[in-house]
């Protein structure tokens, strides 16, 4: 086994698998066919931010048709390329300010409860020279908030969460070991972003360029 450190192409793919994971709330594989699909995105030079903005747009697509059909790669490919709807009352915020993410940043440090502080703090850290590598590490400094923020959730507002959207989808309520669970959870998880659209990746990269 090599437990040394990961190569370039490694840890793009991990960071793809990492962003889809926390989309969908689980299922923490990729498919064969996604595998596939990625290795071929990779080999013809498609950027990590590129792919990680192609799969919000198709978790916010999804949700917005009320889809049942599980988030993948696959379903993601036909975003690849797009752009994103950034939240312009943020974006026009960055007139003037020292760190291009500080509009994100001052939002966050004005929540409550646990992980904001710090990802405003995180945020402020990322470097911006280079466009592509600092919304990768953006994403991946809010992928780790709205992951504690879910944690963070009583259990009775989870599954609240959770089962409102089995009525959204018109799923059986008892399975909750089906395909229709999963994407519930998935949904649910997501909509946590909902809660916070400024911190999508069409906002962060607009506000990086």
């Amino acid at each position: 086994m090599n437990n040394g450190p990961l190569t370039k192409r490694q840890a793009d793919a991990e960071e793809v698998r990492a962003h889809l994971v926390s989309l969908r709330g689980g299922a923490p594989f990729l498919s064969s066919s996604d595998g596939i699909l990625l290795e071929d995105w990779l080999d013809r030079g498609v950027s990590v931010a590129v792919i990680l903005s192609a799969l919000e747009r198709c978790a916010d697509s999804k949700r917005k048709n009320r889809s049942r059909l599980p988030l993948t790669l696959t379903a993601a490919k036909r975003h690849i390329g797009k752009k994103g709807k950034p939240v312009k009352r943020v974006v026009i915020e960055r007139v003037a300010v020292e760190h291009p993410l500080e509009p994100v940043a001052r939002r966050l440090d004005a929540l409550a409860g646990p992980g904001a502080a710090d990802c405003a703090r995180r945020l402020r850290a990322v470097g911006a020279s280079d466009r592509e590598q600092a919304l990768c590490t953006a994403l991946a400094v809010v992928r780790e908030f709205l992951v504690q923020r879910w944690e963070a959730l009583d259990q009775s507002d989870r599954d609240a969460r959770v089962a409102s959207y089995f009525e959204l989808l018109e799923l059986d309520p008892h399975e909750p070991d089906g395909a229709g669970y999963a994407t519930a959870l998935g949904l649910a998880r997501d909509s946590l972003r909902r809660d916070w659209p400024w911190l999508n990746a069409a906002t962060l990269s607009e506000l990086l360029t």
